[in-house]
């Protein structure tokens, strides 16, 4: 019988590889084209102390990779003991956690976001989260919001009420509305 639930899944995994496989062959500045780069490391260059996995995003230029890890070590002052969404400057070495609220409060519950999307720019990212506390009124009941977050301006926002449980659906509309609109693209200013 035809799983079309598990057909998206092995489809999103696959990309993830492959997206994975990219970010290690785009050297940053000053790598050696070819060489392999861990991008799930705090920001003096440290390894963590759990695992980091997909879905990740990349940047078009490659410099920022958006990654979800379990550990806490990434950024200081990471005590949730949740699952987190991450960003990864590999130009200048920063990692910053982007699945918490706008005043910095650290989500209450896991951000698993099984379709993580990042800007071209770096600048937006956009993932799902079980936290009830990264915009107020959030209800993440009975499926996870998706919020996006912009890195420079430290808003974030929630982008939909639990219908839609996938970061690339949203985007994917998204993308749509701006081209029936005509917009020049999606902002949070």
């Amino acid at each position: 019988m035809f799983d079309q639930a598990g057909d998206r899944n092995r489809s999103a995994r696959l990309a993830s590889a492959i997206a994975a496989a990219l970010a290690l062959t785009m050297p940053a500045a000053g790598a050696q084209a070819g060489t392999t780069e861990r991008v799930s490391v705090t920001t003096d260059g440290a390894q963590v102390n759990k695992t980091s996995f997909g879905p990740i995003g990349i940047s078009a230029s490659g410099r920022f990779v958006a990654f979800v890890s379990e550990a806490r070590s990434l950024v200081p002052d990471d005590t949730n003991d949740r699952t987190d969404v991450f960003v990864h400057d590999r130009l200048n070495g920063q990692t910053q956690r982007a699945s918490i609220a706008t005043s910095g409060a650290q989500a209450n519950d896991d951000s698993p976001s099984s379709g993580l999307a990042i800007s071209a720019d770096g600048r937006i990212v956009a993932f799902d989260s079980q936290a009830s506390n990264l915009v107020p009124g959030a209800t993440n009941s009975p499926f996870d919001d998706i919020f996006i977050r912009n890195l420079r301006t430290g808003r974030t926002e929630q982008v939909s009420l639990g219908k839609l449980n996938n970061v690339r659906e949203a985007l994917a509309i998204a993308r749509e509305c701006r081209t029936i609109l005509g917009a020049a693209g999606i902002t949070l200013e």
